[in-house]
C-alpha cells in the first residue's frame, strides 16, 4: 500500500492542505457559525494554521541557530541560550498542535444548530476518530507539562559520521520514577526514553497535513459547497515552514519518524533550493552520507536543579536512525 503523499510546489499548487480548497467555497447558509456567535469556519482554519506554523519555524529557526553555533568552541553562553530557546517554542508548539485539534472540532461545529445535534452527528464522530492520533500524542504532552508539573529537557550527543561531526538533538519530558526525576514513566513508555527535536517537528507539520485531509472528507460528506467549484489553493505559510525544517538535520531516536508513514515531496525551483541549503549535515541539500561507520562522543542530559533533588536518571536514545529523503 503507497504511502499518503504531501506535496510542496514553488508556486503552492499542489494543495498540501485539502480542508482549504473547499472552506472558502461553502454554500450559503450551511453554516451556522454566526447563530452560534463563532467565526467563519475559514477564519477558524486560517487563524489555527497560522498559529501552529509559527510556533513551528520559530522553533526551527532556534534549531538552526542551535547548530550554527554549536559548531563553535567559544560560543558555550550562545548555545545556552539558543538550548532555553528551542525548550520554550518546543512547548510552545505542543500547546499550539493541541489546540488545533480543538479547532477542527469547532469548524465542525459550526454546521450544526446545537452542540447536541453536533454530538450526534455520525460524521462528526467520523472526523474525531480521524484526528485522534494527534489528540492523543500531542495533548498527553501538553496536559502533562501544564498540570502534573513535567517538564521538557534537551538530550544531545556528539555523533562523528563520515568525517562531519554533528551534535545531534533530542527531548524528553521529565517526570518522577522511584525517588529522582527521569523521563516521564508514561509518555516515554516502550523503550522511547528520547525523541528527536526534528522528527518531533515533522510528525506535527504532517499531522496538520494528514488532519487537513479528515477535515476535507468531512466537509465532503456534509456536502459543504458543490464540487465543481473547489479550486487548489496556495498555502505560503505552511509551504515556508517546511522549507525551515528542510534546512535541518532530519534524523530520529527512539520514535518513530513521521516519513515512514507519509511521504513528503518537496518540489524545488533554483529559489526554494536557495532557501533550503542550511549547510548543515543532514539536510535535505547536504544529506547523510551513505556510510555505515558512525560513533557517538560525549552526552548530556540538561536537567535542571530544584534545590532539594538528589537524583538524576541517566537516559540514553537507543537507537539514531538517519533519514534519507527520497
Amino acid at each position: 500500500m503507497s504511502k499518503p503523499v504531501i506535496e510542496i510546489s514553488p508556486d503552492g499548487g499542489r494543495s498540501p492542505l485539502p480542508a482549504l480548497n473547499i472552506l472558502p467555497s461553502l454554500k450559503n447558509g450551511l453554516s451556522y457559525h454566526e447563530q452560534r456567535d463563532s467565526r467563519h469556519p475559514l477564519g477558524i482554519y486560517n487563524l489555527s494554521i497560522a498559529r501552529i506554523c509559527d510556533k513551528v519555524a520559530k522553533c526551527a529557526d532556534k534549531l538552526e541557530a542551535y547548530w550554527q553555533v554549536s559548531s563553535s568552541l567559544d560560543s558555550m553562553d550562545n548555545v545556552n541560550v539558543v538550548q532555553g530557546e528551542i525548550i520554550d517554542y518546543l512547548e510552545l508548539t505542543m500547546y499550539a498542535a493541541a489546540e488545533h485539534v480543538d479547532d477542527l472540532e469547532e469548524i465542525a461545529k459550526t454546521f450544526y444548530k446545537s452542540d447536541r445535534e453536533s454530538a450526534s452527528s455520525a460524521d462528526v464522530r467520523l472526523l474525531k476518530k480521524a484526528i485522534k492520533p494527534l489528540r492523543d500524542e500531542i495533548s498527553n504532552f501538553a496536559n502533562t507539562i501544564k498540570h502534573a508539573h513535567g517538564r521538557l529537557r534537551l538530550y544531545e550527543t556528539d555523533f562523528h559520521h563520515d568525517g562531519h561531526t554533528l551534535r545531534v538533538l533530542g527531548f524528553f519530558i521529565e517526570g518522577w520514577v522511584d525517588g529522582g526525576v527521569a523521563p516521564h514513566r508514561v509518555l516515554h513508555s516502550g523503550g522511547k526514553a528520547v525523541l528527536s527535536v526534528t522528527s518531533f517537528l515533522w510528525n506535527v507539520l504532517t499531522y496538520v497535513g494528514e488532519m487537513s485531509v479528515a477535515l476535507a472528507e468531512f466537509l465532503t460528506r456534509i456536502k459543504a459547497c458543490d464540487p465543481g467549484i473547489v479550486e487548489a489553493r496556495d498555502t505560503s505559510i505552511f509551504r515556508k515552514t517546511a522549507i525551515k525544517l528542510a534546512r535541518l538535520p532530519l534524523y530520529s531516536f527512539d520514535d518513530d519518524h513521521p516519513f515512514d508513514r507519509v511521504k513528503w515531496v518537496l518540489s524545488l525551483d533554483d529559489k526554494l533550493a536557495g532557501e533550503t541549503n542550511s549547510g548543515i549535515y543532514g539536510s535535505l541539500l547536504t544529506s547523510w552520507s551513505k556510510s555505515g561507520d558512525g560513533k557517538f562522543g560525549g552526552f548530556r542530559l540538561l536537567y535542571a536543579g530544584d534545590g532539594i533533588t538528589r537524583t538524576f536518571k541517566i537516559a540514553n536514545p537507543t537507537k539514531l536512525d538517519l533519514k534519507h529523503w527520497e
